[in-house]
């Protein structure tokens, strides 16, 4: 049973209008990357190329996603297409920056800093006015001073290492 649908999967020879239309891609590519990857004709049908399903299938998905845009390394390419890539790649990142979905290094960092010093100012006198409004015991608010300052050692120790 399994040996005849593969005999029949590998009977469907296709047009390159039909590949165009089932893949979605304009005939000319379909023709072209089908070219590039050396797929040639299977036969003819009213006089025009037919191409078997399997090949022509690898040879599209291949193509497709070769040019998924994903470049690994920029270096490797060639001269116009290397300066190409970083020209755009200077846009997106301008463009990233407009929309504020990046951030400048320095201006993270000041916010970080405006954070953490707000924190501090709430930490340092979080004893005070527990012991004040609270009151709290003298022992008990020295045990909270110890925990905030392995916290705030422990925070220190993070931030440095990030």
């Amino acid at each position: 049973m399994n040996e005849q649908v593969i005999e029949q999967i590998d009977g469907i020879r296709l047009s390159l209008s039909a590949l165009s239309r089932e893949f979605g891609i304009a005939r000319e590519t379909v023709g072209k990357r089908l070219a590039a990857a050396g797929v040639a004709p299977d036969g003819d049908r009213k006089g025009y190329p037919v191409y078997r399903l399997g090949p022509s299938c690898r040879a599209l998905l291949q193509a497709e996603t070769a040019s998924s845009g994903r470049v690994e390394n920029p270096e490797d390419l060639p001269p116009l297409e290397r300066r190409a890539w970083y020209q755009s790649e200077r846009e997106r990142v301008h463009l990233e920056r407009e929309q504020e979905h990046l951030v400048p290094a320095e201006e993270v960092r000041e916010q970080l800093a405006l954070v953490i010093k707000i924190t501090n100012q709430f930490l340092d006198t979080l004893p005070d006015v527990l012991e004040r409004d609270c009151r709290l015991p003298t022992d008990a608010i020295a045990v909270l001073e110890k925990r905030l300052s392995l916290a705030r050692s422990d925070w220190a120790e993070r931030l440095e290492a990030a």
